[in-house]
């Protein structure tokens, strides 16, 4: 398989992407290849996903180089001390309701989704979307000097 990835994608990346877009694409195949339907032609598919891997790879390698360049180019950041920035979000959190302050934890900082979230606090999922999304504003408004 790699004897037909590998010249398609040097072709279209050269030879420093090349190898990116094969392992990419065996990856693919291999989670994909219950898709496979045996009575049609292998080769077409290999294509398109080959073909896709390479379009991948150089929409990644553009991105990288946009925040590469944009980044030598912006002026270094006069840091804030990490402590006070810290320390507001602390007390703008502690001031929140128990229960959105329970949803922002769990959804920010224990990275739990919101139906996890849901079924730890036996809400709906669009009740714990209200409330995180309350408590954000109420934080939001705070850390931007409001109430």
């Amino acid at each position: 398989m790699t004897r037909v990835v590998r010249p398609y994608a040097r072709a279209r990346v050269g030879d420093a992407l090349a190898d990116d877009v094969v392992q990419e694409t065996l990856l693919t195949v291999h989670r994909a290849r219950h898709t496979y339907d045996p009575h049609r032609p292998f080769g077409p598919w290999l294509q398109a996903i080959t073909h896709s891997r390479v379009v991948d790879i150089v929409r990644r390698a553009r991105r990288q180089a946009r925040r590469e360049a944009g980044f030598a180019a912006q002026p270094a950041p006069v840091p804030e001390p990490a402590h006070t920035a810290r320390h507001d979000l602390d007390r703008a959190l502690h001031q929140l309701p128990p229960q959105q302050r329970r949803v922002i934890r769990m959804l920010k900082f224990d990275g739990m989704s919101a139906s996890e979230v849901a079924r730890a606090l036996g809400l709906s999922v669009s009740n714990v979307k209200v409330v995180a999304h309350r408590g954000y504003k109420a934080m939001r408004q705070r850390l931007q000097g409001g109430r």
